[in-house]
């Protein structure tokens, strides 16, 4: 379908303001984002402005044009009067409007290569991956943020997902399947670094670490002995009977041998036997299907990657949030936007989002300079930090 230009629009000016101040990552292919009032219609489209018409072609299904979203025409005729021509997508959600370049006519892709060259010659941490060049084979078809974390995704090593504060209790988690269990069995609610260590010294306070010990003491035993620890995991009350669940488990269904849980079994059951443990839902068993698969080569014939979706963690949460995909911090929105951002794999997202989260992104002073996706990334940090005409800057 066609749709006129609008004559006149209150969403004009914001919209223009944001392409002038961005105009270099919008001819990179960078997504533009301007932050409207949170009122008007959501929804995805794709774009295609001509030089000379004064209509614009869109895969609007709605035979009447008239309902057409003011917004997302205001963005087209914007486009349009500042000279760029092609295929773009624009989408609306909850005041967030996008604007990203799929295809751009012959000038424009001349001015687009300049500034990608730009862009990859600025100076960066070598640690970090210049993934521009494979976007460009690949197409614009999925979201520039989502391949940014897929392809920083690949350079994460299997340790940086179960950070310790001790090197021996990586070894212990890396060797001792029971250590990994109960740790990923209590991650709730405490840095990662606390989790993955409290094995560690429990081995340190108890002598060797076997789940057949838990299974010989009460609750009470066991939290004496986790009071005694020089680190804790959060819910101290509750750790107890998770260590308990969890140990018994493995002794009476495992023959002691942890490793059985996820040895020649399918991902399904994986997770079942790990939700039956106390504190242990759908988040923890699926992040732990997915540290298995990636960190321990363990390959489950029935896993969808379709139906694995990230562990909403506050890093998981915050680093969605400034980065556009979520409008509230909250868990269901996270799930969903990762359901939506990246359909095949939800759980893909998981590890890149989290690693950033944690290294660069911190809730206090964030350190976007070294932040591998710093170019694509809107910093929704505060209303304060995001600049008023949206964008990257």
């Amino acid at each position: 379908m066609r749709i006129a230009y609008p004559v006149r629009s209150k969403f004009l000016k914001p919209c223009e303001d944001a392409i002038r101040k961005n105009k270099k990552s919008l001819l990179a292919g960078f997504p533009i984002l301007i932050r409207l009032s949170p009122q008007g219609y959501n929804g995805k489209f794709h774009v295609n402005i001509d030089k000379n018409s004064n209509s614009f072609e869109v895969d609007w299904k709605n035979p009447d044009p008239t309902r057409f979203p003011v917004r997302v025409r205001a963005a087209a005729y914007v486009l349009y009067k500042m000279g760029f021509y092609g295929s773009f997508i624009i989408s609306h959600e909850t005041g967030i409007l996008t604007i990203q370049s799929i295809s751009l006519s012959s000038d424009d892709k001349n001015n687009s290569k300049e500034c990608v060259k730009l862009i990859e010659l600025q100076k960066r941490p070598s640690e970090l991956l210049t993934v521009h060049k494979n976007f460009e084979s690949e197409g614009c078809s999925k979201d520039l943020r989502v391949k940014f974390l897929l392809e920083f995704g690949k350079t994460i090593k299997p340790r940086e997902l179960f950070p310790v504060l001790h090197d021996d209790a990586a070894l212990l988690v890396e060797k001792n399947p029971f250590a990994f269990a109960l740790a990923a069995a209590l991650d709730r609610g405490t840095r990662a670094e606390v989790i993955w260590t409290i094995p560690y010294y429990l081995q340190k306070e108890i002598g060797e670490l076997k789940p057949a010990f838990f299974v010989n003491k009460d609750i009470n035993e066991i939290k004496k002995i986790i009071q005694k620890l020089p680190i804790k995991p959060r819910y101290v009350n509750d750790a107890p009977r998770t260590i308990k669940e969890l140990s018994e488990i493995v002794v009476n269904e495992f023959d002691g041998d942890a490793s059985k849980i996820w040895k020649n079994k399918s991902a399904e059951e994986v997770k079942t036997t790990f939700q039956r443990v106390h504190g242990v839902g759908p988040g923890i068993s699926s992040m732990i299907v997915l540290l298995l698969e990636r960190c321990f080569g363990i390959h489950f014939n029935d896993l969808d990657h379709r139906n694995m979706n990230v562990k909403p963690d506050v890093h998981v949460i915050r680093v969605f949030g400034r980065l556009g995909f979520i409008s509230q911090p909250n868990e269901k929105e996270v799930l969903e936007a990762a359901r939506k951002f990246n359909p095949e794999y939800p759980g893909a997202l998981d590890a890149p989002v989290w690693v950033i989260g944690r290294k660069w992104c911190a809730a206090d002073a964030p350190q976007c300079t070294y932040c591998p996706v710093n170019k694509v990334c809107p910093k929704n940090i505060t209303s304060n930090d995001l600049n008023e005409n949206g964008g990257v800057d």
